[in-house]
């Protein structure tokens, strides 16, 4: 058997293979969330970080009077002189009258979901240019718009499926990180990032009051218990980690490829969370690492992995 994991699933291939040894021929870790790394006390700060190096990689792209060069300031500016019933963005097909108002934390929630999107980071310098610009029609903005939409009243089973995915989400982070939870380096992290990104700071405390509502209904008895040691991992792991990646950064792969003994890191360029989901040669190489992953092809596909570059026009 041969498990492919991304974000949150590398955690089941993670365990799986551990309590499978003889079974388990060989995992692909994507976007992993390394147990005892990947601590959500200090996540605003990572995508506080990874926020910052998309802005300094358009900046070194373009030359010193481009516009774009002072995109990372110039957005937080106008972020946060927004008027205080937000900004008003025209949406095709929209129920709200004119379009929904967004607020400064629906902007960096739309810059640090793009970047977790990997397909949507190429086009991010453009489209936040645009809304600069005032251009508010821009197509590129629509996820940002999309943010502003109410969710019906009559939540339809997609709506339903998303919730149940999240809140499963929640249960499993909650059981990671309660047990030795620090508060207190939560709070802190979220107002260390709270002037540069004051959206990321309300995520992140939000998160924070989620998972005290689960401690409060007792879901879980025992948060933490059975934990899995990745050192005891005996297949073959190829890990794959975006340079972006705003919620389990290149640090954190590294420090799990140092648990795991013999496993390979393959960082991808311009990359966002599981770059092996939208780089066809990625998971091309994944494939042949399965059947053989002394393949020498395998290196030759990943290193093709090339920044895409950004579209400013």
């Amino acid at each position: 058997m041969f498990l492919y994991g991304s974000s949150y699933g590398t955690r089941v291939a993670m365990i799986a293979a551990e309590l499978f040894p003889d079974r388990v021929g060989g995992l692909v870790l994507d976007g992993p969330v390394a147990p005892g790394v990947a601590r959500v006390e200090t996540s605003a700060v990572h995508a506080a970080r990874a926020m910052d190096a998309f802005f300094a990689a358009v900046a070194e792209a373009v030359a010193d009077d481009s516009p774009y060069a002072t995109l990372g300031p110039d957005y937080r500016e106008f972020r946060d002189n927004l008027p205080a019933e937000g900004l008003q963005l025209p949406v095709f097909l929209s129920e709200v009258p004119g379009g929904p108002h967004i607020s400064g934390a629906d902007m960096d929630g739309f810059v640090f979901h793009s970047l977790y999107r990997t397909t949507r980071i190429a086009t991010l310098p453009r489209a936040l240019h645009e809304l600069l610009r005032g251009n508010t029609g821009f197509r590129g903005l629509r996820p940002l718009a999309a943010r502003g939409l109410p969710i019906p009243a009559d939540e339809d089973e997609e709506y339903f499926e998303g919730g149940v995915m999240h809140l499963t989400f929640l249960l499993w982070r909650y059981n990671d990180n309660w047990r030795d939870f620090r508060e207190g380096v939560l709070r802190d992290a979220a107002a260390e990032v709270a002037d540069s990104y004051p959206g990321i700071a309300e995520y992140w405390l939000d998160d924070l009051a989620a998972m005290q509502a689960i401690a409060d209904l007792e879901l879980i008895q025992s948060p933490g218990a059975g934990r899995h040691d990745p050192a005891r991992i005996q297949a073959p792991v190829l890990i794959l980690s975006g340079e972006l990646d705003p919620i389990t950064p290149v640090w954190q792969a590294e420090e799990l490829s140092q648990q795991i003994p013999g496993s390979r890191l393959q960082i991808i360029p311009q990359a966002g969370h599981d770059p092996g989901l939208f780089f066809r040669p990625v998971s091309q190489a994944a494939a042949r690492f399965f059947i053989d992953p002394e393949d020498p092809g395998i290196d030759e596909l990943l290193d093709s992995v090339g920044a895409a570059g950004f579209r400013f026009w």
